[in-house]
């Protein structure tokens, strides 16, 4: 079974103001501040500190 998506690429881009350049999924089913955890379709966020 799949994650339900929590937003499509399009969607996220729009909420931060950005740009989509180049191939992304078109759903996001997760968030990760920590890069040793990121798994498919999920956003990773660098958080300073």
């Amino acid at each position: 079974m799949s994650a339900a998506p929590l937003w499509t690429s399009a969607a996220m881009a729009e909420a931060m103001r950005a740009s989509i350049n180049g191939a992304l999924p078109h759903v996001v089913t997760g968030l990760s501040i920590d890069s040793r955890t990121i798994a498919p379709r999920e956003a990773y966020f660098a958080i300073k500190g």
